[in-house]
């Protein structure tokens, strides 16, 4: 696929997965570059229906169970159905790109048609998604998006508003809340939050601005993918485990549409 540009801003799309393999703002690398073998190791995946993981990969839905694929070597389902899937573009022009694809897994009630664009400006870019149930059962949906954003040297993080930082089991849900500035974040953190409105990350050379739409959680992760270079924070309409102990999850109905989204703005420091 070919770049989406506006000035000093560019980005890759890829039909695997609708996937964001690359995006330069005010000419600074904002995403470490994607891995095509490994689609949440590196630059922006798509998690749908379901966002991060779902226990022994089996739910329960308005009394029907249901089996998912198992995360190799795992007890669980990990980051929905789409990531690998080829998707079809829609729209396409020098600044933004539509894509689409339609889920049908016989792990999941119902089937979706699932559209994401794109948006490019000079300072920042837009992701919108739609999910429309176009059949006839009730389904339950969390969605996400898994960026792992560069940073130099350090980084903080601070929020428009305190946090609730979630302690997620499969069988309940337990919370604090918490003023952003108060959190630390040593190696190998991977936690769940709750609310925060604006996300702010600051390293030395660059500050980010997230702005969530529809998408009131969010993990933050540290771990050895992220390597010593980026942090992902990864924008979630519903926590990890939403399928199994209900907390957070959403039900789409037939022919309902939802929209989620968020976008980025990027100040350069130096």
């Amino acid at each position: 696929m070919p770049f989406i540009k506006a000035r000093k801003a560019k980005a890759k799309a890829l039909r695997k997965g609708a996937y964001l393999s690359l995006l330069y703002i005010e000419g600074l690398e904002i995403l470490k570059p994607g891995i095509y073998e490994h689609l949440t190791h590196g630059g922006m995946a798509i998690l749908l229906p379901y966002a991060n993981r779902v226990f022994n990969a089996t739910y329960t839905w308005e009394g029907r169970t249901y089996h998912l694929p198992k995360a190799k070597g795992q007890n669980y389902s990990i980051h929905g159905l789409v990531r690998n899937k080829i998707w079809k573009v829609r729209r396409f022009d020098k600044s933004s790109i539509t894509m689409e694809y339609t889920l049908s897994h016989k792990g999941y009630p119902t089937t979706l048609n699932c559209f994401v664009t794109y948006s490019l400006s000079s300072n920042g870019l837009t992701v919108n998604l739609e999910v429309k149930n176009i059949g006839d059962i009730r389904s339950p949906l969390t969605v996400g998006f898994h960026p792992y954003f560069i940073f130099k040297n350090t980084w903080k993080l601070e929020c428009e508003k305190n946090v609730n930082i979630l302690n997620i089991s499969p069988e309940k849900v337990t919370q604090r809340s918490q003023e952003c500035s108060k959190i630390r974040f040593p190696n190998s953190f991977d936690t769940t939050f709750k609310g925060g409105g604006e996300l702010i990350l600051i390293s030395e050379d660059r500050k980010l601005k997230i702005r969530r739409n529809n998408m009131e959680f969010f993990q933050v992760y540290n771990g050895e993918w992220a390597g010593n270079d980026s942090v992902a924070i990864e924008p979630m309409s519903g926590p990890p485990y939403a399928f199994n102990n209900g907390y957070g999850l959403s039900a789409i109905e037939p022919y309902q549409t939802l929209k989620f989204g968020f976008n980025i703005i990027v100040e350069k420091l130096v």
